[in-house]
């Protein structure tokens, strides 16, 4: 794959998955209320949660992607800073929509 540049076009696509779930978060919060959350309730628009669900598992197939290929050095890219850049993006994301 790195011979003909797939992966820099896997890792420009992982960038813009992250940043449009940042942007879907952030538009998330525009409709939260802290009664609402207690309660259980979320007034979240049908399309912003469906991107949301989208995003996680495109983001989450690039990391399995990513962790099948490094077949070498598996337990490295499970600490390397790309991995870390997933979690931080992910699991919040993940606990707060499932």
């Amino acid at each position: 794959m790195s011979a003909s540049k797939i992966d820099d076009l896997f890792e420009l696509l992982n960038a813009i998955f992250s940043f449009m779930l940042a942007c879907t978060f952030f538009i998330e919060s525009y409709y939260a209320n802290l009664d609402d959350i207690l309660e259980g309730y979320s007034y979240t628009p049908v399309f912003i949660e469906f991107l949301d669900i989208m995003l996680i598992f495109l983001l989450m197939g690039d990391f399995l992607l990513f962790f099948f290929l490094h077949y070498e050095d598996r337990i490295m890219y499970i600490f390397g800073f790309d991995s870390f850049l997933t979690y931080i993006t992910l699991i919040p994301t993940a606990l707060i929509r499932f």
